[in-house]
């Protein structure tokens, strides 16, 4: 089995699926809003097409039409600038999360070699230690 992955390193995969997933619900909902911002327009071109061929009392109800369809034009467009925005703000905010924790990581990483450079020293100091100890032992034929 895999070794197990570390709090940090598991931290860091979890945010970098939430931040995919954030990433794929923002595409979704701007293909949306592209898809009815082009159905709008082409009801828009439609109306306008009709409104040339009318009478006033007709050219009237084909104005409130188009101003209904222009305001929900422009509310979709607002819509899509917030999402844009929040969306570059939750990357912007995850992307320094991952950097902070890049920063974490290489520091126990230095801590950890630091340690064995440590521990490798002690594990020489006792061998020779042991060593002499026995070797003075063998001499004299003293206890040890």
């Amino acid at each position: 089995s895999p070794p197990q992955m570390g709090p940090l390193k598991q931290k860091n995969a979890e945010l970098r699926r939430a931040l995919a997933k954030m990433e794929s619900k923002f595409v979704d909902s701007v293909r949306t809003n592209k898809a009815e911002i082009r159905e709008l327009r082409s009801m828009l071109d439609a109306v306008k097409r009709g409104a040339e061929k009318n009478s006033a009392p007709a050219k009237q109800d084909v104005h409130a039409k188009n101003s209904a369809l222009l305001k929900k034009l422009k509310q979709l467009s607002a819509q899509l600038r917030q999402e844009r925005s929040a969306h570059q703000r939750t990357k912007q905010s995850a992307t320094s999360k991952l950097g902070k924790m890049r920063s974490e990581i290489s520091g126990l990483q230095a801590t950890v070699s630091r340690l064995n450079t440590e521990n490798a020293g002690l594990a020489r100091q006792m061998n020779k230690k042991v060593n002499s100890k026995i070797a003075g032992s063998g001499r004299r034929g003293g206890s040890r």
